[in-house]
């Protein structure tokens, strides 16, 4: 497979990160943001805090170490792996529909979220669009996945099943229950043979050291609520592997983690306006509560570009920067770098 173009050299590779659950974990898959923070801590507790720190000065510094994406599902089929891709965001269907079957065909192609490899890899060509999608008979949606016709069943779908489970409030001091303190909280598991990945790309030094973190990880947990079992994963490493086919040029991009443009990213966005298409997301998180000793854990909220956005290429990755999203008890950076990958215009 073709590199991303996140690094432009050639003393870079691409990891593809596999997480099996082994439990459930709360809210949805692990995102860019959540990675990173896993990411940093097992770092720091696997190679000590001047490491970490080593690596967070570049990243302030606006040369990254390395880039990921957030986490997308895959299937196990037939002994391989069906990776699925965040449908690029793409100008809306221009169709007119006859009766009521065709317009519930247009909502679905519209509302698609993921798609398989194959398919992602022909919508970077160019090769396929929405509108191609539209009058072939040749693909299926089924629970917003958009897949070819006959590669999978479609009693495989949904690959997310979410609950709300009713919980009680903790002390913190006595480690005893709140009584009447009730909350809920949603839970997601996935299908058997389903598992997730992401991609990381850093020189190999880099890698080596995250790949130790990783098998930290692998013990502890990734996300909210490790200390009572959630979020536990089954972590696999193939190294120097991408499922992602992209084309060796294109003028746009699309993104794979939650991105926070810096000034001069939005300045050109902007002056390309009507050839970027993106949604945007207000994301805030924690600290990691059970590591550090402050009874506020909320970092400052920020607004980011979501998975899937599509923009023109300017030229000026690496796209993206790390915001201080928290000062006390120490400088806290949120991970806003896009992982670009190339997609050719209409």
């Amino acid at each position: 497979m073709t590199s991303s173009p996140a690094y432009h050299g050639n003393e870079t590779m691409t990891d593809t990160i596999y997480l099996k659950p082994v439990s459930s974990f709360l809210g949805e898959p692990p995102r860019s943001d959540t990675l990173f923070g896993a990411i940093c801590w097992a770092v720091k507790l696997t190679e000590g805090e001047a490491r970490l720190e080593e690596l967070l000065a570049r990243f302030s510094q606006t040369d990254p170490p390395f880039l990921l994406t957030s986490s997308f599902p895959a299937v196990s089929t037939d002994g391989d792996k069906l990776h699925f891709f965040p449908v690029p965001l793409t100008e809306p269907l221009d169709a007119d529909p006859d009766n009521l079957e065709e317009f519930n065909w247009i909502k679905r192609v519209e509302n698609s979220e993921y798609t398989t490899e194959e398919v992602y890899s022909s919508i970077l060509k160019g090769e396929l669009d929405k509108e191609r999608i539209y009058h072939s008979g040749d693909y299926r949606i089924t629970s917003g996945y958009l897949y070819p016709k006959g590669s999978v069943d479609s009693e495989t779908f949904p690959l997310f099943h979410d609950r709300n489970v009713q919980r009680t409030t903790v002390d913190r001091l006595t480690s005893g229950t709140h009584e009447g303190r009730l909350f809920y909280s949603e839970e997601t598991r996935l299908r058997e043979d389903t598992e997730l990945f992401f991609l990381l790309d850093g020189p190999e030094e880099v890698l080596d050291s995250i790949r130790k973190g990783l098998r930290f990880l692998n013990d502890r947990g990734i996300g909210g609520d490790v200390s009572v079992g959630k979020g536990e994963f089954e972590v696999s490493i193939e190294g120097n592997f991408n499922p992602v086919d992209e084309p060796e040029d294109g003028d746009y991009f699309t993104n794979l983690s939650l991105f926070y443009p810096r000034e001069e990213n939005d300045r050109r966005f902007r002056a390309t306006d009507g050839d970027s298409w993106f949604r945007t997301e207000r994301r805030r998180g924690r600290l990691e509560s059970s590591l550090v000793e402050s009874e506020d854990v909320w970092k400052d909220a920020v607004i980011v570009y979501g998975e899937g956005s599509v923009f023109p290429d300017t030229g000026e990755a690496p796209y993206g920067k790390n915001p201080i999203v928290k000062r006390e008890p120490f400088d806290v950076q949120y991970y806003g770098y896009g992982y670009p990958v190339r997609m050719k215009g209409e």
